[in-house]
């Protein structure tokens, strides 16, 4: 291990355990004093207020001494520090300031001691008459300890400040005038104590922390030690001399140990906080932290944690690295250290695990996804702005998707797949790269959502919460990309299972008013770090909900009994007519129609699937209108709503809160159906425009231009604005990525529909008035939330809410949400607090209302008239009726129909 570096006297030298080396102060001393530095572990435990530590190094400490007076001329020889006898004998004093910096935070002592092995103070300059070196000045009996009045031809050692001395003033007399002799019966009567021999040094200074009122080694103790002589009047007047030796020595802590580290792992390469937390003894002194990437139990540079904070004796935080380009770094298990000032390392073994980036980008043979695409979709990327001003999106061909990584898709990059379907699939589906698509062609804009594992924050509502601050220090989701033939996870179960009342599930404590939580109760714990559950992926036993991982394969990929490689979403709200639908930008969302009719809509875009019964019937509706091949189409699922959300929320998107508001309204409050009727109704948006200014503001804006009946694709739709369009500087901040390749409004634009309903009584009820979908939507195309299994059960017992008001309501069943019945829904796992008692407590501040007996149906997103509540998070609840400012989002599913 490394020694400790210290200066002393501008002499540089590197020492371990008890080294001590002695420096004459100058080489002819009247009283010499020399002093030396060294450390020790003394197992002395760290005390005092960790926070105080501004740095924390190696173990040091130096010592310098000054000395009073500073120099005589009696028989020209110059000194630091004389005891000067006068003619006639008397007491004569000195004095040494002693001055200490140290880091060490246990602190440090200081000792002193003879040179010898007696300590006779000898003559070595008489000032006049015949020279003799004979002559020698005893030492006093007394003992630093207990000491007394000197006696006649004695010399000693006096401390004030220490028990049985006099005060400093005392000694004082006698610096300031050795030869008054007015001041000598004063001196006569202060108390001294031995200097001891060589080998048995007295403790002068000591201090349990580092030296100074900073605590860190930036300043330094003094004390001021004093020495005297009495002398006989038959000693001959002149100077005399005694070596002294002081001895700086540091305390040191006991060794220290690791017990857990959190997270235990990360992956190379990633661009979320690195920060990990470390956890164990006597850690208050750490300046050291690595991972031994080597294997060879020693620190290197390469694998230093950076940034490190010592919290207490008992928690340390630091960065630990992630950088691909560091030669050692690699996959695997390593084992971290932990070094603190007692020179001595604590480790944990196979502590921590460094897995490989999760890919997911075409023709990469290390890619972890698949893209699933129907034949008459058309693969594109964009290149930049058309001869209008408008998107412009060119093909890319398939042997340019096999051949070049990169070159459609690379999520790491935040490009997400993008897809169009397009009226005539011919003209496209053999394109050469770089083919530009018509926008006149296009039906829908479709990005896609790869599978993957996400690693749960908070399995149960009755888990701790990790609030978008934290969420967003964390760098968001864990993602890691998966196909159907990885094994699908499961995430441990919660070790808070007991915990089952409201007041205890408060991670802030029990909620006083709307505004939420005021004291602290941390009753509840933090799932991933307070559970002992491995947090590395794959882990062990991930598909057991006992003793897993908190790693889940998002709940989204599994339609029924099939395994999905991802779904294709509407990359903006669905637009055009109620019987021929389409999703494209800078267009009126379609609005005002009842949850039935939607649903109507979305299943008509693909093929026909039998099995997708729920809807109203839609007169002059075309199946399949899209033209795909095979992919059937669907209304967009509250789970897959929150693929969305999670992946947006991770560094393959614009990251937890990071898709801002579409906040344009139109000042033609109708759909291409001339819904709704008043334009001052309208306060839904208009599909992929942006915030009002690149600052993040939440301000609501007005398009500008009245669109045009058919709705042609306008690029100054957006308050006649082609910055804030989807693809302008401005625009591009409210996608989930922000970048043009993400997907839009699902923060504001309009309030949009998704297939999540409570059940009835029976479990079978979609909906509380069949007129607003007169068949019923069915499982897997609709997300359930049972009465069954406890959502919105009510009884006679009064600590059941209130159903009169839909807060109560939203308070209770967002308490009943598992990872089994809300898992990946951006439902209870992205809220701020425990348990929400008031409607606007998800993450960023959207609303957080949840479905209940009165309104079974969720609405995501919020409008783009509700500012600062809308959000990716937002949750609502209605009926199912019409509204104005209600619309919805389609997706698409590349399999083959049933």
């Amino acid at each position: 291990m490394g020694g400790i570096t210290t200066i002393i006297n501008k002499v540089k030298y590197i020492g371990i355990a008890s080294l001590t080396i002695a420096i004459l102060s100058v080489l002819i001393l009247n009283l010499i004093s020399s002093y030396s530095s060294s450390n020790t572990n003394s197992n002395a435990e760290p005390v005092g207020n960790v926070s105080t530590l501004a740095n924390i190094d190696p173990a040091s400490i130096s010592i310098s001494i000054s000395s009073y007076p500073s120099s005589s001329s009696t028989g020209g020889n110059n000194s630091n520090l004389s005891l000067s006898i006068p003619q006639g004998g008397g007491i004569a004093t000195g004095r040494h300031t002693v001055s200490v910096v140290s880091n060490s935070y246990a602190g440090y002592s200081v000792t002193v001691e003879g040179s010898g092995n007696t300590t006779d103070m000898s003559a070595s300059d008489f000032g006049t008459g015949t020279s003799s070196n004979n002559e020698l000045i005893k030492s006093t009996t007394a003992s630093i300890a207990n000491p007394s009045i000197l006696s006649t031809n004695t010399w000693g050692i006096a401390i004030p400040g220490k028990t049985n001395y006099s005060n400093e003033s005392t000694y004082e007399l006698g610096i300031t005038n050795p030869n008054d002799q007015s001041t000598q019966s004063t001196l006569a009567k202060a108390t001294f104590g031995a200097v001891p021999p060589k080998l048995a040094g007295e403790t002068i200074m000591s201090s349990s922390q580092a030296t100074g009122t900073n605590h860190d080694g930036s300043s330094s103790d003094s004390q001021n030690i004093y020495y005297g002589a009495n002398v006989e009047q038959f000693f001959r007047a002149g100077t005399y001399s005694e070596e002294v030796v002081y001895t700086a020595t540091v305390k040191l802590p006991s060794n220290p140990t690791i017990t857990s580290v959190s997270p235990n792992q990360y992956e190379l390469g990633s661009n979320g906080n690195s920060t990990v937390t470390i956890e164990g003894t006597n850690l208050a002194s750490a300046y050291r932290v690595w991972i031994d990437l080597n294997n060879n139990n020693t620190y290197d540079t390469n694998e230093g944690c950076t940034n490190l904070n010592v919290e207490s004796n008992t928690k340390l935080t630091c960065n630990v690295p992630t950088d691909q380009t560091i030669p050692t770094l690699d996959t695997g298990t390593h084992t971290i250290y932990v070094q603190t000032q007692a020179e001595q390392v604590g480790k944990l073994d196979n502590a921590f695990t460094y897995t490989k980036p999760s890919i997911c980008r075409n023709a990469d043979p290390d890619s972890d996804c698949q893209v699933d695409i129907d034949a008459n979709m058309i693969p594109v990327t964009y290149v930049g702005y058309d001869g209008n001003g408008g998107g412009h999106w060119a093909v890319v061909s398939d042997a340019d998707i096999q051949r070049n990584p990169g070159s459609w898709y690379d999520y790491g990059d935040k490009q997400w797949a993008n897809a169009v379907t397009v009226q005539n699939p011919s003209k496209y589906t053999n394109a050469a790269t770089g083919t530009e698509v018509n926008n006149n062609d296009v039906l829908g804009y479709w990005v896609y959502i790869p599978r993957y594992a996400y690693e749960v924050m908070r399995p149960n509502a009755v888990d701790r919460v990790v609030d978008d601050d934290m969420a967003r220090e964390e760098g968001g989701f864990n993602i890691h990309f998966e196909t159907v033939n990885d094994t699908k996870k499961i995430p441990a179960e919660s070790c808070n299972l007991g915990i089952s009342t409201a007041a205890q599930m408060w991670y802030g404590g029990t909620p006083t008013s709307s505004a939420g939580p005021t004291n602290t109760n941390i009753l509840a714990k933090d799932y991933r770090t307070g559970c002992g559950i491995d947090r590395t992926y794959p882990g062990n036993d991930a598909t057991k909900s006992n003793g897993g991982t908190t790693w889940a394969t998002h709940p989204a990929f599994t339609w029924g009994d099939t395994e999905l490689n991802g779904l294709w979403v509407g990359k903006f709200e669905t637009t055009g007519k109620v019987n021929a639908p389409t999703v494209k930008p800078n267009q009126h969302a379609n609005i005002s129609e009842y949850i039935g009719e939607f649903s109507t809509m979305a299943k008509s875009i693909g093929v026909n699937d039998p099995n997708n019964t729920g809807g109203n019937t839609i007169s002059g509706i075309t199946q399949n209108s899209h033209h795909l091949d095979k992919a059937t189409s669907h209304m967009l699922k509250n789970s897959e709503w929150g693929a969305v959300a999670y992946l947006s929320a991770s560094k393959y998107g614009a990251s937890v809160n990071g898709a801002q508001i579409n906040s344009a309204f139109p000042t033609n409050g109708k759909d291409a159906d001339g819904d709704p009727d008043g334009a001052s109704q309208a306060r839904y948006g208009i599909t992929g425009c942006g915030p009002d200014n690149a600052s993040g503001s939440t301000s609501r804006y007005t398009d500008g231009t009245a669109l045009s009946a058919d709705l042609v694709e306008s690029p100054t739709a957006c308050s006649q604005n082609t910055t804030k369009a989807y693809n302008g500087s401005i625009g591009v901040l409210a996608s989930t990525t922000n970048t043009v390749y993400g997907i839009y409004d699902m923060s504001g634009g309009a309030y949009e529909y998704v297939m999540g309903n409570l059940t009835g009584y029976d479990d079978q009820s979609e909906t509380s008035d069949s007129s607003y979908m007169t068949t019923q939507a069915k499982p897997p195309y609709v997300d359930l939330y049972k009465e069954s299994l406890g959502f919105d059960y009510s009884s006679s017992d009064d600590t059941n809410p209130d159903w009169s008001t839909s807060i109560s309501a939203n308070y209770y069943n967002n308490d009943v949400c598992t990872w089994a019945t809300c898992g990946g829904h951006a439902l209870h796992e992205t809220k701020q607090y425990q348990s929400v008692a008031s409607t606007s407590q998800s993450w960023g501040g959207d609303y957080s209302y949840f479905v209940y007996s009165r309104y079974r149906w969720f609405l995501r997103g919020g409008y783009a008239y509700g500012g600062s509540l809308a959000g990716l998070c937002n949750s609502n609840s209605i009926s199912g009726s019409s509204n104005s400012n209600y619309g919805f989002r389609s997706a698409l599913l590349a399999l083959p129909a049933n």
